[in-house]
């Protein structure tokens, strides 16, 4: 370790340290101590990184540690750019990080960032497929953040969920209603009819599927000549109503 490095590790002492080998350590810092490179080849999407800070938020830690090395600029970030970023986000002051006291070169701190970022390997699909298949929890498969369009058997799944303060951070389309109440109150019975549905259970669906209720609401417009979203929705409903009951009383004749 440099002189530099002494003197910059004594200004920044870290919260909490543990020796490990060859010139690694464990260090739990302050978000604030760590510096990133002026380059960074990883990319992330704004839907992917919220998604890491929602995860890391939920938990108030990162669960894969930073690497980073101790230099005369001071303790710089090889990779876990983006998850120090979310630790930030996610209002995490305090995070563990990896941190190599050895000494490295610039050119050392460039090719281990490089090959953090492309040795990772590949996804097998099928396995991928069956972990998500046997995660039940709706929540714990939106913090999986997998692309069900690409898992061919899932691509149709609609899900439902129980708690009325879901928030999801990836490309969906949120709908919010408000009847008046002799509209709810059509719009009620006719999910009562549809196997005992509650209204206000919320739902993910794919795209398609929603796709296919503006057609169908397009329909409703055309004939009806309605233009309030509710009022389509409830007439809808009373369709919904009259085709069912008109159906149940076929039968008892």
């Amino acid at each position: 370790m440099s002189a530099m490095q002494q003197e910059i590790l004594a200004k920044n002492e870290p919260i909490e340290k543990l020796t490990l080998d060859n010139g690694l350590e464990l260090w739990k810092v302050n978000v604030g101590m760590l510096k990133e490179q002026t380059l960074n080849a990883r990319s992330m999407s704004s839907e992917m990184f919220l998604q890491l800070a929602d995860n890391v938020k939920r938990g108030s830690r990162l669960e894969s540690l930073p690497f980073c090395a101790l230099t005369d600029n001071g303790l710089e970030i090889v990779s876990g750019h983006h998850r120090v970023r979310a630790a930030r986000k996610a209002d995490v002051v305090e995070i563990w990080v990896l941190v190599d006291v050895s000494g490295l070169s610039r050119d050392q701190i460039r090719a281990k960032q490089l090959a953090h970022n492309s040795i990772q390997g590949q996804d097998n699909m099928d396995l991928i497929r069956q972990i998500f298949q046997q995660i039940d929890d709706v929540e714990a498969r939106i913090e999986a953040y997998v692309d069900v369009i690409n898992l061919d058997d899932l691509a149709g799944m609609s899900v439902t969920l129980t708690s009325k303060d879901l928030e999801v951070e990836f490309d969906t389309k949120c709908v919010s209603i408000n009847f008046l109440p002799v509209q709810f109150k059509e719009f009620e019975y006719a999910m009562t009819l549809l196997e005992g549905t509650k209204p206000d259970v919320v739902y993910l669906a794919q795209r398609g599927e929603y796709e296919e209720l503006v057609a169908a609401m397009d329909t409703v417009v055309k004939a009806y000549d309605i233009r309030s979203t509710p009022t389509i929705l409830a007439k809808m409903a009373q369709i919904v109503i009259e085709q069912i009951e008109g159906q149940d009383a076929e039968d008892e004749t």
